[in-house]
């Protein structure tokens, strides 16, 4: 089953955008950034899980357009998590964008596009392993996996605000999306802007 497209206004675009940003930049400085967390084994789980390009977790499961900059969001973070704090508990930042992904219908986006419904059982998930105090592989998996999905996500829903999710070239509208969606550095963005 494939996305859907919709075109949405170029101007509610860079407005969306240019709010996106400064929520970013105020969850920053509220909360600071966290670029090296986790341990050892945890960076090698969520290597393991980018190397694919695909992740079951998620409605839209085949990542491969975003496969590269995810690589590179993790590599410029030695692989470490960012979504969540060292005692496994989600970021602000994290609760921010889950919020953004529930609201993406305000932004003319559907909800589903970005696993909205699915999240609160992701983070049920992830209060349960912390009350446990379940460090085991299974656990480092499914925190891995949550910061991955969390991370493509977020990289479809800014892509979708900065670019629109279709083309407009193949609608025969003169628009070089291609050229933009590829300028806007999205691993760059999520880094120094968001985690």
């Amino acid at each position: 089953m494939a996305r859907t497209t919709v075109l949405p206004s170029l101007f509610a675009s860079r407005r969306t955008l240019a709010v996106s940003a400064t929520l970013a930049c105020s969850l920053l400085a509220v909360s600071g950034c966290h670029k090296h967390r986790g341990s050892t084994q945890l960076a090698t789980n969520v290597q393991q899980v980018v190397n694919k390009p695909k992740l079951d977790m998620l409605k839209w499961a085949d990542y491969s357009d975003y496969q590269a900059q995810v690589k590179q969001f993790y590599d410029a973070r030695e692989s470490a998590v960012a979504w969540t704090e060292d005692d496994g508990s989600p970021t602000d930042q994290a609760k921010a964008m889950i919020q953004a992904f529930t609201h993406a219908d305000e932004k003319g986006l559907k909800p589903e596009d970005y696993d909205a419904s699915r999240w609160p059982e992701r983070l049920d998930k992830l209060a349960a392993q912390r009350r446990n105090s379940d460090n085991s592989t299974a656990a480092q998996d499914t925190l891995a996996q949550f910061d991955a999905a969390l991370t493509i996500s977020s990289m479809r829903y800014l892509s979708d605000l900065h670019s629109g999710r279709v083309n407009p070239q193949q609608l025969n509208f003169d628009i070089d999306v291609p050229s933009k969606r590829k300028a806007f550095d999205l691993a760059a963005y999520l880094n120094d802007k968001l985690v």
